[in-house]
């Protein structure tokens, strides 16, 4: 029973991307959540104020997959290209936090323009990253939950909890 939908689940997500590959040069269309949308030239193709919790990797993968396609921009996103804009990207992030202490770099969420500032460098490297993904189609859920499996094991609470440092290996 699992395994057919698993198919099926397989198969209408193949379907979603095919579409969406047909409706590339067509940004006024956008398929979402199954749904064939017409979009206003211009206007993003999500609500850019979902919150977190009900707005889908999958979604914002495919949100800055239509940004690019929309500039043509595919050419210049190699992953090499790309690897190197996340590391780009993060030292930028680091910037705001050079030269303070780690709990006065607490205080920079607090301070509006400074967080301003942070949020979009924190999204610049998320966006590189999505991209990434994108290019080398690379499943970021299954990624993720893989490897923080991995990091359970290598990390077991009963050794890690409340240290930095990396527990012995037995």
């Amino acid at each position: 029973m699992r395994s057919r939908r698993i198919e099926y689940f397989i198969a209408a997500r193949l379907s979603i991307l095919r579409i969406r590959r047909a409706l590339s040069n067509r940004p006024d269309l956008h398929v979402r959540r199954g749904q064939l949308e017409l979009i206003p030239h211009g206007i993003l193709p999500m609500s850019l104020g979902m919150p977190d919790d009900s707005q889908t990797i999958g979604e914002l993968k495919a949100l800055i997959d239509s940004f690019a396609q929309e500039r043509e921009w595919e050419p210049f996103h190699s992953l090499k290209n790309l690897s190197m804009s996340i590391s780009i990207e993060s030292a930028e992030l680091m910037e705001h936090f050079q030269w303070i202490e780690g709990k006065e770099s607490d205080s920079v969420a607090q301070d509006d323009a400074k967080r301003t500032q942070v949020e979009e460098e924190l999204a610049d490297v998320i966006i590189y990253a999505l991209q990434f993904a994108n290019r080398s189609g690379i499943d970021l859920s299954s990624a993720i939950r893989r490897k923080v499996e991995i990091n359970a094991r290598k990390y077991p609470v009963e050794k890690s909890r409340g240290r930095s440092t990396k527990p012995e290996r037995s």
